[in-house]
């Protein structure tokens, strides 16, 4: 595991949610990004001390980086700049694609009801649904 070289908690401003979590103020938003050597651009990210990488699933679907390649790019830096644990990663549910994939699969033209499953969160180890 490396060892982080950042001490990004001293001046990288943050909030503390409800949850007690913290959230890093500034993030780094993927949708723009070049799919071309992202792994590069998530050394020097991190390195200059972003914590807060934000990531799309229709981000691959559009234009840009898709989230296969934020993901390869992050881990493989991690191993060399910072650790997990230092980051904050957040994504986004896009339901609307989320229904068409839906009614693509079920060869349907419409639902009569789409909701949203059950939000829970399991702890660390925990067995669920999930795992």
């Amino acid at each position: 595991m490396a060892q982080s070289t950042l001490r990004a908690k001293e001046y990288v401003q943050s909030f503390v949610l409800l949850s007690r979590h913290v959230i890093p103020a500034v993030r780094l938003g993927t949708w723009r990004s070049s799919s071309q050597a992202f792994d590069s651009v998530a050394t020097a990210i991190l390195e200059a001390g972003y914590q807060h990488i934000d990531t799309t699933k229709s981000t691959g679907l559009r234009r840009g980086i898709r989230i296969l390649q934020v993901g390869h790019g992050l881990t493989t830096t991690m191993d060399e700049v910072i650790e997990r644990k230092d980051l904050f990663i957040t994504s986004k549910l896009w339901v609307c694609l989320a229904l068409l994939n839906t009614l693509q699969e079920l060869q349907l033209g419409y639902l009569d009801l789409y909701l949203i499953h059950w939000p829970f969160r399991l702890k660390e180890g925990a067995v669920g649904l999930l795992r």
